[in-house]
């Protein structure tokens, strides 16, 4: 190896490892602020994240599907200060003032879908009810296109519109609040998040009080791990020529 790709290859490692350390941790209030368009059925909430300096937004959209044929239409998105978001469906009517409405897996399965500005890496969501309940929870993870209608489609037509990655999460026991790890295997932009499905229907209800993530805007593509690894090339060929003198 030349002393010029030598060079270029310590450089490009350097810029590599000072990538990987810009990940920062956000996390969105959903208990106060925000804004929202629209009333009634189909409206949209946002928030900021807690950091000037990346300005990365959520916005926040309700959807239930029917428990027969699991078809999602569009409801309402409720939220209450101190007390974060929920979901008012076509049958509950558009007053979603109430803050005793829950997400919930009562005559249907409610969800309230949270796309980012950016590709982010999930951690936790945070959910409280008012009174003890299972808070089992089934979520979707995936990269859908901004401002994502779930109108007319199914569970099973969700991986068709960037929803792909399912995970039932149940904690089997009564509370009335709990920090929800999310599993996921690859960035996101989009998490579709509900009361469980396929469970103890009628038991699981809450609200979303809040959601920590991570940035990923220094995770490196393809080419650049490739080029990190002419870089590591590059620096053990420097240590051995010095080891050999």
């Amino acid at each position: 190896m030349t002393k010029t790709a030598i060079q270029l290859a310590v450089l490009t490692a350097g810029t590599l490892f000072a990538s990987l350390a810009q990940a920062t941790t956000l996390s969105f209030d959903f208990r106060s602020g925000g804004t929202n368009v629209g009333s009634g059925l189909g409206n949209v909430r946002t928030f900021n994240d807690n950091d000037p300096t990346t300005n990365i937004m959520v916005t926040a959209t309700a959807w239930s599907a029917s428990s027969s044929g699991n078809v999602f239409s569009a409801a309402q998105a409720g939220r209450a200060t101190g007390i974060g978001l929920w979901d008012c469906n076509a049958s509950e009517g558009v007053n979603c003032a109430s803050p005793n409405h829950q997400i919930d897996n009562v005559s249907g399965f409610d969800f309230i879908l949270l796309q980012f500005s950016t590709t982010i890496d999930p951690s936790t969501i945070s959910i409280q009810t008012y009174s003890n309940a299972d808070l089992d929870v089934t979520y979707y993870l995936g990269n859908a296109t901004s401002g994502l209608s779930l109108t007319g489609v199914n569970f099973a037509g969700l991986a068709g519109v960037g929803l792909g990655y399912k995970v039932n999460d149940d904690v089997n026991t009564g509370a009335i609040s709990r920090s929800l790890t999310m599993a996921h295997p690859f960035p996101v932009n989009s998490i579709l998040i509900g009361a469980r499905v396929g469970g103890d229907y009628n038991a699981d209800y809450f609200k979303i009080s809040g959601a920590s993530v991570n940035t990923v805007s220094g995770v490196p593509e393809p080419a650049t791990w490739a080029m990190s690894g002419a870089a590591l090339a590059g620096l053990a060929i420097i240590r051995r020529r010095r080891a050999s003198l």
